[in-house]
């Protein structure tokens, strides 16, 4: 299962997914109070661009319910270091 995560509504996520046309290969999850981002240590304040609590950028793999890779980009929005090619490395 591939899930797609962002501090934001169900309804922005469903049209995200939508424009993307993910169709049913991608869950979009919502994450609106940040609390799973908040919880994982990807929470960034960007209060100051008027958008409140956001993410950093990150890829994720869990197997069983166990993080196997964690792969956050350095300085947090970059797109090195998360992108696929990444993932797909970690899962060999």
């Amino acid at each position: 299962v591939i899930l797609c995560l962002s501090v934001n509504d169900v309804f922005v996520m469903h049209a995200w997914g939508e424009a993307q046309g993910v169709g049913e290969s991608i869950v979009m999850v919502a994450d609106p109070a940040a609390d799973f981002t908040e919880a994982v240590g990807m929470a960034v304040d960007a209060s100051a661009f008027g958008l409140g609590m956001r993410s950093k950028r990150y890829s994720m793999v869990i197997e069983g319910g166990i993080v196997t890779a964690f792969l956050p980009e350095e300085d947090g929005f970059a797109v090195l270091a998360s992108t696929a090619p990444c993932v797909l490395d970690a899962l060999a």
